[in-house]
């Protein structure tokens, strides 16, 4: 997805059949990510929404969380990644703001 939309805050992309990374920065304002009910094994990147707070990857075939989303620790609200194939999740993401 190559659209220049600098200010969008809020982008729901579920119930697709999306395999990669079809978003890129630079969306520098987005608070709310929900690519839930896709068919994404993995999402690089996400540590560069550094406003993001809300972030749905349920639903897809997500094996591992990056490291990189500890980029987000202080600003993100809620990551929802249930129904995935994840085998483990970051040991850094326990510390993260409840």
């Amino acid at each position: 997805m190559s659209v220049d939309l600098p200010d969008l805050k809020i982008l729901n992309l579920a119930n697709n059949r999306f395999k990669g990374n079809i978003i890129r920065p630079p969306l520098v304002y987005l608070r709310e990510l929900d690519m839930s009910f896709n068919s994404l094994t993995r999402r690089d990147g996400i540590g560069e929404y550094r406003q993001l707070e809300i972030l749905a990857l349920d639903s897809n075939a997500i094996k591992s969380i990056a490291v990189e989303i500890m980029k987000l620790s202080t600003v993100l609200q809620s990551l929802c990644i249930r129904s995935n194939q994840l085998s483990s999740i970051p040991y850094s993401t326990t510390n993260m703001r409840a």
